[in-house]
């Protein structure tokens, strides 16, 4: 069975970025030492934060949109349901008591 691992904006930035050179080798890594035992998962919200960040940083709207393109070649994308959140939810509890004792 593949694993699932969702991958938050700061990894995508990373990569596209490239600001931080041992940030980006790392991330790069990643995604090559785990492309075929996982599935990659992203959201909405992702992708929105990574290109507002993007176009911050001076990359033109078509090499924003060529990085939203790549990040959602690699990545499956997580829609959010009402079932997700309350789940979410059960888990911060369980955490919560078990960091509590």
């Amino acid at each position: 069975m593949r694993n699932r691992v969702f991958v938050d904006s700061n990894i995508w930035l990373y990569l596209f970025l490239q600001d931080d050179d041992e940030k980006y080798k790392n991330a790069e890594q990643y995604f090559v030492n785990n492309n075929l035992n996982t599935i990659f998962i992203t959201s909405y919200q992702v992708i929105n934060e990574v290109s507002n960040v993007l176009l911050k940083k001076k990359f033109t709207e078509a090499e924003t949109r060529k990085s939203i393109d790549c990040l959602l070649k690699v990545c499956a994308l997580q829609k959010f349901a009402k079932e997700i959140l309350l789940t979410a939810s059960h888990v911060r509890v369980k955490i919560f008591v078990f960091i509590l004792g």
